[in-house]
């Protein structure tokens, strides 16, 4: 066509477009200003001033047709390609429009951080929250997407790994034969594992310059790697003393071997994503998950919420197209 709309994205997040005329040396760029009212010192508001019009205008002058349009165009991207193609269309009535469109790439990123959990652990008498402690996370995410500062939209592929050590105590009361009373026993837990956590989710980032939020929800498959859910016997109503630790319902193989490996959790998150170092985009996020539980068998299951703070580093710098 007889004009180009260039873009470029700066490391900070910013977006400058560019228009440039067929034959022309430099392209001229779009501004849009931002003023602040000032009243007796204080600011009163912002006000946006689209300079970017009065370029359009004089660059599209030998196509008044357009120009109407250019009056209401907007400083954004959908807007801009638009007045373009119309401009273009003006000058060569019936020429084939080219649109170039950035390719999707896929991009890794660092995770580091921690995770606290809590297990629900559920039988035919009672449900007790066995509390996890504070745990390091490590984890690698492949980004897929348009590596562009307006992207808002993209698929994260991840792969964590952490461990996770679920402590409490419970009681339980057993009918004694013939005597119309009960004996209650307390019971110490410790449900140690270590999973590697697939997490797919899809994160939407609102624009900005320094500064982007974004949310993200998506389901995870988590596999463990070690799984060894213990409890003892701390004292019963009768006076006797702890045992030694042992596994939960050895006594009970069928429910025992019902114990899996994997599970499915479904987890949700927000955070920001800030230029970070060196060029490279850095992210905090906040992550909530609550997945199924290595048993649900009968009258007991053990679902886990997981809360997680992470640090995310990306392996590549900021483009500045």
């Amino acid at each position: 066509g007889e004009a180009f709309l260039l873009a470029r994205h700066d490391q900070a997040g910013g977006t400058h477009y560019y228009i440039l005329k067929k034959g022309g040396d430099l392209p001229t760029e779009l501004v849009q200003e931002r003023r602040q009212v000032v009243q007796d010192g204080n600011v009163r508001s912002e006000t946006l001033l689209p300079v970017f019009r009065g370029t359009l205008t004089a660059q599209f002058a030998d196509c008044p047709a357009v120009l109407l349009r250019v009056s209401k165009t907007e400083y954004k991207e959908s807007a801009l390609v638009a007045v373009v193609e119309q401009y273009n269309a003006c000058r060569q009535p019936g020429q084939p429009v080219a649109t170039h469109t950035r390719p999707t790439e896929a991009n890794l990123e660092v995770l580091l951080g921690g995770q606290i959990s809590q297990t629900t652990y559920n039988d035919n008498q009672n449900s007790d929250h066995l509390s996890g402690a504070l745990a390091p996370e490590i984890g690698v995410a492949l980004r897929v997407g348009r590596r562009t500062a307006k992207q808002k939209v993209s698929l994260r592929l991840e792969l964590h790994y952490v461990r996770q050590v679920a402590t409490g105590t419970f009681e339980r009361q057993t009918a004694l034969p013939g005597l119309g009373q009960f004996l209650t026993t307390t019971y110490e837990a410790r449900f140690k594992a270590a999973y590697l956590r697939l997490p797919v989710l899809v994160r939407y980032t609102l624009p900005g310059t320094k500064l982007r939020p974004f949310i993200e929800a998506g389901a995870s498959l988590n596999y463990a790697t070690q799984l060894d859910p213990q409890v003892r016997k701390v004292s019963d109503s009768k006076g006797a003393g702890p045992t030694d630790w042992y596994t939960l319902f050895s006594d009970n193989i069928s429910i025992r071997d019902s114990f899996r490996h994997y599970e499915i959790g479904f987890l949700a998150g927000v955070g920001a994503q800030f230029a970070g170092i060196a060029g490279h985009p850095v992210a905090v996020l906040a992550r909530v998950e609550r997945s199924d539980g290595f048993m649900t068998v009968v009258s007991y299951s053990t679902p886990v919420v997981r809360g997680s703070l992470l640090l995310s580093f990306d392996l590549a710098k900021a483009k500045a197209k």
